[in-house]
């Protein structure tokens, strides 16, 4: 899990650890659904994983909005989230703001996430260069970051993994 806070540094700091306690305490108390879901990959218990981490996430961003609101000088405290959880021969991906997840498989990078791109504008291929879809850093939107009052723009994704399979 990476968590990047936003706003002054205080305040983005003070975000991304309660996003950081919030989501590992949510998911430390589901264990057994993860290790059912190991034993028994059904789409049933896909969905079920589903539904809790998509939950886990909006009250996580829930409890930071109460945070800002509560102190009008926190009101651009946000974070952004990368979560991925390995569960046996699957992973689930989540993903809100800027910070993107990428899989190496077989040579091939693939992108995972949407709100980063590859830069097909580099001419020297062998570096990997990000660029915002949205544009720069300046154009920042805070539905894009838990704590956001509001509806917030989550990605999430299950995979089955394969062998020499590896992450950015």
């Amino acid at each position: 899990m990476i968590c990047d806070g936003r706003g002054e540094q205080e305040q983005g700091a003070v975000a991304s650890q309660l996003a950081v306690d919030f989501i590992s305490k949510a998911l430390s108390s589901n264990r057994k659904l993860f290790e059912a879901f190991i034993e028994d990959s059904s789409d049933q218990k896909r969905h079920e994983i589903t539904e809790l981490i998509e939950d886990v996430i909006f009250k996580t961003s829930y409890q930071i909005s109460k945070k800002v609101s509560k102190d009008s000088a926190r009101r651009k405290m946000g974070s952004s989230l990368s979560l991925m959880l390995v569960l046996g021969k699957h992973a689930l991906v989540a993903n809100i703001s800027d910070s993107g997840i990428f899989l190496t498989r077989g040579g091939e990078i693939h992108k995972l996430t949407n709100e980063y791109k590859l830069d097909s504008d580099k001419s020297d291929k062998t570096q990997l260069a990000l660029r915002p879809v949205k544009g720069t850093e300046s154009e920042f939107n805070l539905r894009d970051t838990l704590g956001y009052d509001g509806d917030i723009s989550l990605e999430l994704l299950f995979l089955e993994l394969a062998p020499g399979d590896s992450f950015l």
